[in-house]
């Protein structure tokens, strides 16, 4: 971080990260959405501004065709429920680049645009099988009213977008390649509700 915008004497942006790895995973029961599981706290004393936040990228780690960005949240922790605010980063000769106005206490990782759980209640809820699978897989929603069910890649990228029939739903999986996927769908009331898929190709 650099170049705050706007600081003076007895202003600070303190900032330091819990070294969680730095790969590329789908979140726990907060996020649907990718993200890198290391997820950095800042504090700000005063207000500095916006600063500048770079990311040295010389492996391409980022460059997947999914647009990056930093996903941040004015809460000491991403917790179910609150929804993270979500800045792109531009690449400049693998160096990643973003202007973010930080305030107060709060949390930050490199991420795609955020969808969360909203409630308890939209954890799993659908019944998908077999899985693991390799060919085809068969989706209950048990009830839920449901009209499109989405599978993304482990990077965020939405690899399948279907319509679903009186609650259930057969997708054809044979393209995808062996990994661990989301399912995800949104009901009629506006809640998420989300699946792993396994998918084994021998």
């Amino acid at each position: 971080m650099s170049e705050p915008s706007d600081i003076d004497d007895g202003e600070f942006l303190l900032w330091g990260t819990g070294n969680g790895d730095l790969e590329w995973a789908w979140g726990d029961d907060v996020f649907l959405s990718g993200r890198i599981a290391r997820t950095w706290g800042y504090e700000e004393t005063g207000d500095v501004g916006s600063v500048l936040v770079q990311v040295y990228d010389e492996t391409g780690f980022l460059d997947n065709g999914v647009q990056p960005g930093i996903v941040y949240l004015e809460n000491p922790t991403f917790e179910l429920g609150l929804t993270p605010s979500f800045v792109p980063l531009t690449n400049d000769g693998g160096v990643w680049s973003a202007n973010i106005d930080f305030t107060g206490l709060g949390v930050f990782t490199i991420g795609v645009q955020p969808v969360v759980n909203i409630t308890e209640e939209s954890k799993v809820d659908f019944l998908v099988y077999p899985n693991p699978a390799s060919n085809k897989i068969s989706i209950d929603f048990l009830g839920l009213t449901i009209e499109e069910v989405y599978i993304y890649d482990n990077q965020g990228k939405m690899v399948v977008s279907q319509l679903t029939k009186n609650g259930f739903v057969q997708i054809d999986i044979s393209n995808l390649s062996s990994g661990v996927y989301s399912i995800s769908a949104l009901d009629s009331e506006g809640s998420f509700f989300s699946e792993k898929l396994e998918v084994i190709k021998e």
